[in-house]
């Protein structure tokens, strides 16, 4: 089974995607990828967000590989499933790249220089990444204030 979008979540009015390695067994069980049924590392990055003032409700979480185990092909796939996603949303504002699977991803969308990508890490197999990955997305959310008050249409 491939997880869903969580059909609580933003979906197509999502400002930020969070795109991750794969879903844990609790979004498998679940069938969505969400902050309210997403295991161990969806929770950290729920409690990342809110910690740099990025509020969840207007992220949605993606994994690059919507299942697992998982090959390099699988990874190819995912990447292309990650554009069209993009596309089928109404204004995406940022793309935070999580953990080394999904990084890879951040390169092919350089032909939207109105987006907003960065790459960081998962710290949920290794807390002493948490600070850094937490100032990481405090730079999404201060870039996504100033760009608001500049008056900035994406």
């Amino acid at each position: 089974m491939v997880p869903e979008i969580d059909p609580n979540g933003p979906r197509e009015k999502a400002d930020v995607v969070v795109v991750m390695q794969s879903p844990s067994h609790a979004e498998l069980q679940a069938g969505t990828v969400s902050f309210s049924s997403g295991g161990p590392a969806v929770r950290m990055v729920k409690r990342l967000l809110t910690e740099a003032g990025l509020d969840p409700t207007h992220c949605l979480v993606w994994n690059i590989v919507p299942w697992f185990p998982f090959s390099e092909a699988d990874i190819d796939e995912g990447r292309r499933w990650l554009r069209r996603l993009l596309d089928a949303l109404e204004h995406p504002r940022a793309v935070v790249f999580m953990g080394r699977h999904a990084r890879r991803a951040m390169d092919d969308f350089h032909d939207r220089p109105n987006l907003i990508r960065i790459k960081t890490a998962l710290p949920v197999n290794n807390p002493r990444l948490y600070p850094s990955v937490r100032e990481d997305l405090e730079l999404v959310a201060q870039t996504l204030r100033q760009k608001d008050s500049e008056g900035d249409t994406y």
